[in-house]
């Protein structure tokens, strides 16, 4: 079967291709993407046969030198001639999925070249005049190299494969037409140039056609020589081959050098800025300034009511209690479940300040001035003023928008951009995703995104089936790593009293890893707790309890990911009013 990666940056588009696929189960397998964020990763899992490229991603991005056949489709004409250009066969001006797909069955290509052909035939036949001898001076001009030929062109001719009889006849008589030799060989020239004019319309053509050729291939070289050299130049000023760490005056070197770079007319200022600020990470992380991304650990189950908000709350604010040396860890949860997100609630943040819904504006409007959203970086500043922070834990938050309405306005490549940046510019040890029971965009790029995968069951056989139905379509993705999936049995009781122990819950074939035939680690089990409901109406997470049973299991979990134990120090307590007003 082909394998095949498309990449589209609109996403209702690779849904239609998604769902086309799914229905009529075409003899491919399509894997779509809606950014070029971890492209090399998705090419050495998925392996595709063939990378098909949409114009709106081919635009701003031409480095696909990836040994992997690339081939494109286009939103308008351009598009076709961008991609005849770059050398890329294209599929044409695609509206459809279905049209797509069907073309790239059938591999039905259009090429601009046919089009200039019939443009050409159609045209009317040229008058026969005889071109106007040139004065002297112009004429040693017209063959000084030097002075209509950049050393780019000039190599190019230099290097021009030789060419057969009909094309060198075609050659030596443009090259006639426009330059005599001599001040001597004037009226011979003539005479050759009124034979020129004098051929049939189909030479004419031919000869246009050469021409046009040549051109357009000086062109094309001229753009990938520069763009070569220009990403030459670039790599060095960011110090791809950086020296140690402890070389902090060659940094800063290096770090002139790339702000030197940046500073060039042709790039626009949003890119320049995006540009700058990966290098001043590159570099402040290499001088020990800036700590390296956080740990993504996201809480899923694919059946409600299991306790996984409530299991997200606790266990960050558990780890943002927790020391780490001198300081205590930084730890931000951010709520994923976009629809009907509820960290806001059980934390008892205000329902006035900020949530993803402004960060993803702010997206949404760098993207319409220009700027494409891979390019799109945040400071360790900037992102603060998107997230809320509880004062009794220093516990950050991302929280979900504040209404549905909100939420269908987010796009995939806005929630893609928050992720990243979040995770390597928020200055972050952990952060805990809290997800919805469902396979949106939200919820799987946080489970994509996630270096640990924490799955919520209960003993109960409805939400094995439904976390098992889960597990076996994530296997099926092939490139998704299912070694990241751990257990956490929440809301424990006897199998007496439900029928079905925790020991035979994990121990089930559902829940063995399919690629190493071993059950899925299981982190920790929560016994079943009216306290945690308690906490949860109060807005304050029981955590702050250190001597609750259920801080000691929350401990447990904690301590793994964490690769240490710690016990939580006595918290004080908030007060009535506190609790009651929302002060945080």
């Amino acid at each position: 079967m082909k394998k095949i990666l498309l990449i589209d940056s609109r996403p209702d588009f690779t849904a239609d291709i998604e769902s086309w696929v799914i229905l009529n189960d075409p003899d491919i397998d399509v894997r779509v993407m809606n950014s070029l964020d971890r492209l090399d990763t998705r090419i050495a899992e998925f392996i595709p046969d063939e990378i098909i490229v949409s114009e709106n991603i081919l635009n701003g991005y031409q480095d696909w030198n990836r040994g992997v056949t690339v081939r494109t489709y286009a939103i308008s004409q351009e598009g076709i001639h961008l991609s005849y250009q770059m050398g890329f066969d294209s599929y044409g001006v695609i509206d459809t999925a279905e049209n797509l797909l069907e073309k790239i069955e059938n591999q039905e290509f259009e090429i601009p070249k046919k089009q200039m052909t019939e443009e050409k035939q159609s045209s009317p036949k040229p008058e026969n005049k005889t071109i106007p001898e040139l004065p002297e001076e112009k004429e040693d001009a017209l063959w000084d190299d030097e002075t209509f030929l950049d050393e780019d062109t000039a190599s190019f001719f230099a290097d021009e494969p030789e060419m057969d009889e009909s094309q060198s006849t075609i050659e030596t008589s443009l090259r006639v037409n426009m330059m005599p030799s001599s001040q001597e060989d004037k009226e011979e020239v003539q005479e050759k140039n009124t034979k020129v004019v004098e051929h049939s319309s189909s030479s004419m053509q031919k000869e246009a056609l050469v021409k046009e050729k040549i051109q357009e291939d000086v062109k094309t070289l001229n753009r990938k020589r520069l763009d070569s050299k220009e990403n030459k130049r670039f790599q060095e000023s960011i110090g791809e081959k950086r020296e140690t760490t402890s070389d902090i005056l060659g940094m800063h070197s290096k770090n002139r050098e790339a702000r030197d770079y940046l500073k060039s007319d042709d790039m626009d200022m949003s890119v320049r800025k995006s540009q700058q600020r990966k290098i001043d990470r590159i570099v402040e992380r290499d001088m020990g300034n800036i700590r390296d991304a956080a740990k993504v650990i996201t809480v899923y189950s694919a059946k409600g009511g299991v306790g996984k908000t409530t299991l997200s709350c606790e266990l960050a604010t558990y780890l943002a209690l927790t020391s780490n040396g001198r300081n205590r860890y930084k730890v931000c949860i951010a709520d994923f479940n976009i629809d009907f997100g509820d960290v806001k609630n059980t934390l008892n943040f205000d329902p006035n300040k900020a949530c993803m819904s402004v960060w993803a504006e702010d997206i949404r409007e760098r993207v319409n001035a220009g700027q494409r959203p891979e390019t799109i970086c945040y400071s360790e500043a900037e992102i603060s003023k998107y997230l809320q922070v509880d004062k009794s834990s220093n516990l950050y938050a991302l929280l979900a928008p504040f209404t549905n309405e909100d939420s269908m306005d987010i796009n995939t490549y806005e929630l893609e951009v928050i992720m990243r940046n979040l995770r390597e510019n928020g200055g972050f040890d952990f952060i805990v995703c809290d997800t919805g029971n469902n396979t949106r965009d939200s919820s799987f790029i946080a489970l994509e995104n996630a270096d640990i995968i924490i799955m919520v069951l209960t003993q109960c056989m409805n939400t094995a089936l439904c976390n098992y139905g889960l597990l076996n379509t994530l296997y099926q993705l092939n490139s998704f790593d299912l070694n990241r999936i751990k257990l956490v049995i929440n809301k424990e009781q006897s199998s007496r009293a439900v029928g079905i122990s925790v020991e035979e819950l994990v121990e089930a074939d559902a829940f063995r890893n399919p690629e190493t035939k071993k059950p899925y680690e299981l982190l920790g089990t929560i016994k079943n707790s009216n306290k945690v409901k308690l906490a949860g109406n109060m807005g304050s997470p029981l955590v702050y309890d250190v001597a609750s049973e259920f801080t000691k299991e929350i401990g447990v979990i904690a301590s793994k990911i964490i690769g240490k134990s710690y016990v939580l120090p006595e918290m004080k307590k908030k007060g009535f009013f506190a609790r009651l007003f929302g002060r945080k």
